[in-house]
């Protein structure tokens, strides 16, 4: 339930339309920052306040796959935003969407450790990196600005630029990998 507009801003009557959008933050496949999936015009008399509900079914997070024949969802997190337009966002909030659908991605060394940390496998080996990383460029006390800069870099680092930096992991592990995650998904590695 939000509410996001009342009547008193002003002497006269109000009328709006109220936007909602869905964003995907880690789709496998190119789609908008955010997609408009529901809206409802509003009138209010001075000093009124309505309130306005927006129901999201499986389609407000889904994406056509020629593939599958299918509106698929994938599992990750969604920012609902809503507001009267996509550049006047006034309340926006983060949901975690677990997906009945199957796994589409086609995993290579381009993912991000952190990307991998969104599934089971992904996760423990990125959990594995992480000491090695330590051993061989250093730890920082925990909490400290250097370790949050240090998580972020090592979140975004793509697997082949992990490989190149040597020590870390090696091209082995990595293609043993990606032949876990895509033999799991039924799918071949590009």
């Amino acid at each position: 339930m939000l509410s996001v507009l009342d009547g008193t801003l002003g002497p006269f009557e109000a009328k709006e339309t109220v936007q909602l959008y869905v964003g995907d933050e880690s789709s496998s496949v190119q789609r908008p920052l955010r997609e408009l999936k529901a809206f409802a015009k509003v009138s209010l008399r001075p000093g009124e306040r309505k309130t306005i509900r927006f129901s999201l079914d499986k389609r407000a997070f889904a994406f056509w796959s020629p593939e599958h024949d299918d509106w698929v969802v994938e599992s990750g997190y969604f920012e609902i935003a809503v507001g009267s337009s996509s550049r006047d966002l006034r309340l926006r909030a983060r949901v975690f969407v677990e997906s009945s659908s199957p796994d589409l991605r086609v995993w290579d060394s381009d993912a991000t450790l952190g990307e991998l940390q969104r599934h089971p496998l992904g996760a423990a080996f990125a959990l594995s990196i992480r000491p090695r990383f330590a051993a061989t460029y250093g730890s920082y006390e925990p909490g400290s600005p250097e370790a949050l800069a240090n998580e972020i870099f090592i979140a975004e680092m793509p697997l082949r630029n992990l490989v190149r930096m040597g020590g870390v992991i090696s091209q082995a592990e990595v293609d043993s990998l990606l032949e876990q995650l895509n033999g799991e998904s039924g799918r071949a590695r590009l």
